[in-house]
């Protein structure tokens, strides 16, 4: 799934210019020869910020699109790019929220803490939109007949839950057969009327 692709590599930009951002708008401050460097970044970063989740609906729409057509391998891959992909993207996401926000807090004095929120309802929201592929996933399972908990659907949309879903599912149930040439049937043996 090419939007999967470029869904992940927008999450690796955001993380890239959530540090930098800051970085170069300081210094940009310092330094009359960089504001506008730092004017443009803080711009790309804005509407980097809006890109993000819109990539990340056009993502769950095209598995939804995938799932209603039973193709289940092509779904299969964005799935496994964006849950084993973004583990990386998590942890380091995780880190810089935790110092920025330690920054934040701490240098206004506790006033900035009703902003603690938002990075992580940012964030919730990224999994969420990956989750969906994964519940399209899940409903092509239940449809050929194989039952995995609906615990696992709810296990889709929660941080750290999904990733320990996933590893617990490709190990019971394996991986989507390739589609063939001209097969009526797709990858998890479900063709949707």
């Amino acid at each position: 799934m090419k939007t999967a692709k470029a869904f992940l590599i927008t999450m690796y930009l955001h993380l890239v210019l959530s540090v930098a951002t800051p970085v170069v708008v300081v210094v940009s401050g310092q330094y009359r020869q960089l504001e506008q460097l730092g004017f443009a970044l803080f711009v790309i970063y804005m509407a980097e910020l809006v890109l993000l989740p819109v990539l990340g609906f056009v993502t769950a729409g095209a598995g939804i699109a995938h799932c209603r057509r039973g193709e289940g391998a092509q779904l299969e891959k964005g799935w496994l790019l964006l849950k084993f992909g973004s583990v990386p993207f998590y942890l380091l996401n995780f880190l810089v929220c935790c110092v920025a926000m330690v920054l934040l807090i701490g240098a206004s004095r506790g006033l900035l803490v009703f902003l603690l929120p938002i990075p992580v309802g940012y964030t919730c929201l990224l999994v969420a939109q990956s989750g969906c592929l994964g519940a399209c996933l899940l409903y092509l399972l239940r449809k050929q007949e194989k039952k995995p908990s609906p615990l696992h659907y709810v296990f889709q949309f929660l941080p750290l839950l999904d990733f320990i879903s996933g590893l617990v599912l490709l190990k019971k149930y394996g991986h989507a057969e390739e589609e063939e040439e001209g097969s009526e049937e797709y990858g998890y043996g479900y063709e949707y009327k």
